[in-house]
């Protein structure tokens, strides 16, 4: 019988030969090492199988066939060691050591029914060997019966209940199969081994996580804090749990011990900050974050990295006043550590341009271009400031730097060109703004530039050029607006082309029925065709909608009620439009 079991075995491995290489097999012929059980074991196995006595010669050819195997398998050629292990088993098919490598070999090759026959065997000879008990467990697990695997390494902790290799294996099988409960008892009782280890504690704290139990997962992280104070993984996660379980007090606790102990991490640091914040305590937060940031000692990585959190969190609630408050002085106190950082000079800037801050914005961005020159989005944003702030005379004095290191961009010119036009310097204004038609930009954007540049030429005397921007601008952009206004009103005022221009104010006033200049327009042009009715009507919606400030239109009023021949309201509009502008002292005669 044996011998037609032993002929099968011999017949498999060869067919077998094709798969894929075994790892390194452990154990040797006699194993004897792997008997010596600990002593706190309780009641170690013995074999009752009865193992025949071999002759000499047997055992010695067998030996020799088995470190020939195991060497072919060092080398990884798999094939030859299964030919030698197969030999030295026919000889010595009772040697446990033989058994578990045979076991082995199968079990790479996934051929797990050999596998699990050959572990079996090995156990049988030599149960007290914890390590054939694993080898039985671990080919269960590779072949998907982890019911199986379970009861094995079960069955040996029973008979090892103290050996922490084999419960080690124990806890981690019966967390891969899902009984969190009872691998948690056996990471327990290890503990009660080996004493608190990290290690343990962090895959308890994962078993009571798939378990559903953040006690027992908290009091394992916990544990795990106290043996090692500055481990940042283990601050976090609990700190992180505290915060999900809605206790920012116990949290607090986590992350403030961890600073007090030295812990530099910028998450850590960042993670306080963020409960003070949720506690609404903003003063602690922003000192607590200046501290950091005024530090020398401190990194300038983890400076940022707090700095860029209270914007974050500034941007999530940019009504809250103390919150803004704190970033701006966090803000500054960066700044003043680096004076000379391009970096730290646009990360403010661009925290005040979110406040809409723009007069704190621009020292920012000016020593932004003074360090970082190449910063082109900085010049764009600092021409632009300018402009909206009306400080015209530095936007002109920045003009020939920001067109040599942003060169060709169409907003610088068009800014700096409209700066001209308001400081009355046609000329230049002419100049920047033809730059500026001459740069690649957006139909509607260049639309506004030709029309721009049509004002500026009307207000030099230019008129053939006024009305040749004034085409380029309605022939890019049809409905803008502004260009169609003022092309209109000039025509007006000429008294020329009138039909024209009305067509041009009534598609302007469509577009924008409220706007005054645009009311006034049209009225002034049903003022040169005659309808004073119809100009009446328009001009006081003009004042209506904030028009009561401009005194051509406050001027246009008093025209109109002359031609009506009410004479005493005219004189009051042109006396309001005189005391609005006192330049227009042609009014007096009229008066």
């Amino acid at each position: 019988m044996s011998g037609t079991r032993d002929n099968l075995h011999i017949k498999r491995v060869f067919m077998l030969r094709y798969f894929l290489p075994l790892v390194l097999v452990i154990g040797t012929l006699a194993c004897s090492s792997s008997r010596n059980a600990s002593r706190d074991n309780a009641a170690i196995p013995v074999s009752t199988r009865e193992i025949p006595e071999y002759s000499a010669e047997d055992l010695a050819q067998a030996k020799a066939y088995y470190i020939e195997g195991i060497t072919a398998f060092e080398m990884q050629d798999f094939n030859e060691a299964l030919d030698h292990l197969t030999m030295a088993y026919i000889l010595v098919p009772d040697d446990a050591g033989v058994n578990f490598a045979l076991a082995d070999a199968y079990m790479v090759l996934m051929d797990y029914t050999n596998a699990v026959f050959y572990a079996q065997e090995a156990i049988d000879i030599e149960p007290s060997n914890k390590w054939y008990h694993i080898k039985l467990a671990e080919i269960f697990l590779r072949d998907g019966q982890s019911g199986s695997a379970v009861e094995v390494l079960e069955t040996a902790a029973g008979y090892f209940p103290n050996d922490v290799d084999l419960l080690v294996i124990l806890a981690g099988t019966l967390s891969e199969v899902g009984d969190y409960t009872r691998s948690i008892e056996v990471l327990e009782h290890i503990m009660t081994v080996t004493g608190p280890d990290v290690q343990l504690l962090f895959q308890m704290y994962r078993n009571a996580t798939m378990n559903d139990d953040p006690e027992t997962g908290i009091q394992a992280l916990e544990q795990a804090l106290e043996l090692e104070r500055d481990n940042e993984q283990i601050i976090q996660l609990l700190g992180s749990i505290y915060l999900e379980e809605g206790d920012l007090d116990g949290a607090l606790a986590v992350f403030e011990t961890a600073v007090e102990n030295g812990v530099e991490s910028g998450e850590i640091k960042v993670s306080l900050a963020d409960v003070y914040i949720q506690q609404g305590r903003w003063d602690e937060a922003a000192r607590f974050i200046r501290e950091i940031v005024e530090d020398p000692l401190v990194g300038e990585q983890l400076k940022n990295e707090l700095l860029q959190f209270m914007i974050s969190q500034y941007m999530r609630d940019p009504s809250n006043e103390l919150l803004s408050e704190s970033t701006a002085s966090i803000i500054d106190a960066y700044v003043q550590t680096y004076a000379e950082n391009g970096e730290a000079q646009a990360l403010a800037a661009d925290f005040y341009l979110m406040m809409r801050n723009n007069q704190a914005a621009i020292p920012h961005l000016e020593e932004t271009v003074r360090l970082m020159p190449e910063n082109q989005a900085a010049w764009q944003q600092l021409t632009q400031l300018y402009y909206n702030e009306s400080m015209f005379d530095e936007l002109i004095g920045i003009s020939e730097d920001a067109e040599y290191w942003s060169p060709e961009d169409p907003f610088i010119r068009f800014f700096t060109g409209v700066a001209y036009s308001m400081n009355e310097d046609h000329e230049n204004a002419v100049i920047w703004l033809t730059m500026a038609t001459e740069t690649p930009a957006r139909a509607d954007f260049k639309s506004v530039v030709w029309g721009v540049l049509g004002d500026t030429h009307q207000g030099a005397d230019n008129w053939p050029q006024a009305v040749e921007a004034y085409e380029q601008a309605i022939d890019l952009d049809p409905d803008n607006s502004t260009a169609l206004n003022n092309y209109a009103y000039f025509m007006s005022v000429r008294n020329e082309n009138i039909e024209q221009a009305y067509e041009m104010a009534m598609r302007a006033v469509a577009i924008e029925p409220e706007n005054a200049s645009y009311q006034d327009t049209l009225g002034w042009i049903y003022f040169q065709k005659g309808n004073y009715q119809k100009a009446y009507e328009h001009i006081s919606e003009a004042i209506q909608n904030g028009g009561d400030n401009s005194a051509t239109i406050l001027e246009h009023m008093g025209d109109v009620y002359d031609k009506l021949g009410n004479q005493e309201s005219a004189r009051i509009w042109w006396q309001r439009a005189l005391e609005q502008d006192e330049a227009r002292e042609y009014l007096l005669e009229r008066l």
